[in-house]
């Protein structure tokens, strides 16, 4: 017999599993409280995206693009993405067509502590960005 969360407690799995249908509903109701993505004001993080981003994200999202040699693809993109960017943000580069150094990141926090590093290892090695 499958069972819900709440009749196992809160912390506890059940001896015979629970059911997918009883799963997600326990999950969506504790996410309903949370407050709607749309009204987050207070981070800085973008929490609003179009369907056909969010489609294109649900299409991909079992591909794992760090390992690159089965994704080419997806890797070709992220390098597209980082040049792009590069640009944007008028990164030294030797030539027009030369291509940035960088990398995607899953987070904001692994963003920063990337970017913090970066910064670091252009101190140590004299760069002097005036």
């Amino acid at each position: 017999m499958m069972h819900s969360f709440q009749s196992v407690g809160r912390y506890q799995m059940p001896e015979n599993g629970i059911s997918a249908h009883a799963t997600v509903q326990s999950i969506e109701d504790d996410l309903a409280s949370d407050i709607v993505p749309a009204y987050n004001l207070a981070g800085f993080a973008t929490t609003y995206m179009e369907n056909e981003a969010e489609q294109l994200m649900l299409k991909n999202i079992a591909k794992n693009i760090t390992h690159v040699e089965a994704y080419p693809a997806a890797n070709e993109i992220e390098k597209r993405c980082v040049n792009m960017i590069a640009r944007i943000f008028n990164a030294p580069l030797e030539s027009s067509e030369s291509e940035a150094v960088g990398l995607s990141t899953l987070g904001s926090s692994e963003a920063i502590m990337l970017s913090v590093l970066a910064a670091k290892c252009r101190w140590q090695s004299g760069f002097d960005p005036t």
